[in-house]
This record gives structure tokens, C-alpha cells and sequence, in this order.
């Protein structure tokens, strides 16, 4: 299985959370503001300020904001495999399916998605 490492600059506008997923193993480095970090299923929220680098450790939905805008870097290694081995994975494993995900964007009516962004 290849892997490709992606490089995505994020800004984050005030009061307007991001809902992101798939993000296992990923490197976030705040480069200004500072930005408050929520991946469903893990008991402590991150608040991490400009200069700080996290690497998230679950593949759950994460969820981005910040109360003043922040300039994120996000950094990840991205497996590539067969797209049936995806989907497959998706049946036995909750975290690879959107349910988490959807479930957020109910409860974050304004919040944008990943779509197009990382």
C-alpha cells in the first residue's frame, strides 16, 4: 500500500466550526490564533495556540474552531487503497462511515464539511 503526505493550509474563520474526518495520525500546526480540537470519541478536547503542533490519534470525525480565526497547516499521510477495500471497511468499522460525521452537522447546522478543503 502506497502513501501519499498532503499539505493543506486552513483558515478558519471565527465562530465557525469545521467538520473534518479521517484524520488519524494527522499533524495540525496552528501558525496564528488559536484553535480548539474535538475528535468524537476521545475524553479531552486540545486547545492548541499559534507555534503548538498536535497529532490527532483517532480517525473519528474532528471538529475545528476557534473564537477569534485561526491559520491551521494541516499534514497527513494518506494510505491508498483499493477503493473496494474501502468500502468494505465501512461496513465493519464505524469510524470509516459518515454516521459520526452526519450526526455533527445535525448538531452544527452552519458547520462546513471537509468537502473541498482537506
Amino acid at each position: 500500500m502506497r502513501t501519499a503526505t498532503t499539505q493543506t493550509t486552513i483558515s478558519l474563520p471565527p465562530h465557525r466550526p469545521l467538520l473534518l474526518k479521517r484524520l488519524a495520525g494527522a499533524q495540525v500546526r496552528v501558525l496564528s490564533g488559536c484553535v480548539w480540537i474535538t475528535q468524537y470519541g476521545q475524553a479531552q478536547d486540545i486547545l492548541a495556540s499559534a507555534g503548538e503542533q498536535v497529532t490527532l490519534p483517532l480517525s473519528s470525525a474532528t471538529v475545528l474552531s476557534s473564537a477569534a480565526g485561526a491559520r491551521l497547516r494541516l499534514t497527513r499521510a494518506t494510505p491508498t487503497p483499493r477503493a473496494g477495500w474501502r468500502r468494505l471497511l465501512g461496513l465493519f468499522d464505524p469510524r470509516w462511515g459518515n454516521a459520526a460525521a452526519r450526526d455533527l452537522c445535525r448538531r452544527l447546522p452552519n458547520a462546513p464539511t471537509d468537502a473541498g478543503r482537506a
